[in-house]
């Protein structure tokens, strides 16, 4: 089966199904590599189409001179951690404080850090305090519009007295 990759200039390179472990060994394609071929309705990341080529010692990689021969599998570090982290703290912050000065970070943060896991693992698994964040975020926007309207009614009732 003919397959094709978009490279690091953007341009799109064809290779044979045999040549993939080989590819992935060399650095040329990577998780997150874009490739297509014909039975595929658009482009995707390789690490979703092709998860077995990026497993511990799947065969045509090349090992690595810094690790020891091992049986365990180690879990790739999570991209979207930092983003989740700030979308939790803004949106803890916004509830507590801050109000929509952090909850818009919050909700910003929270929906980027979820788009970007689907893009990289085609769900949303692993997002918790991406969607806590984002939760929180949109209460600190509630309490914020609820303390305004109270404000302004509450200071009118005082100024008709």
């Amino acid at each position: 089966m003919e397959w094709y990759y978009a490279n690091r200039n953007g341009e799109q390179v064809k290779f044979s199904e045999e040549e993939f472990p080989q590819l992935v060994g060399t650095g040329a394609i990577a998780r997150t590599t874009l490739v297509w071929n014909a039975t595929m309705p658009d482009w995707q990341a390789a690490g979703i189409v092709k998860p077995e080529q990026f497993a511990l010692g799947a065969p045509g990689g090349v090992p690595s001179p810094y690790l020891a021969p091992s049986s365990a599998v180690y879990a790739q570090p999570d991209p979207t951690q930092g983003l989740q982290i700030t979308a939790l703290v803004c949106g803890i912050l916004s509830c507590v404080c801050c109000g929509a000065l952090t909850a818009l970070p919050a909700i910003i943060c929270g929906h980027i850090a979820r788009s970007k896991m689907v893009a990289l693992t085609g769900s949303t698994q692993g997002t918790g305090k991406a969607l806590a964040g984002l939760i929180l975020g949109y209460v600190g926007i509630g309490l914020t519009v609820i303390g305004v309207v109270l404000e302004i009614v509450l200071g009118g009732i005082e100024m008709i007295q």
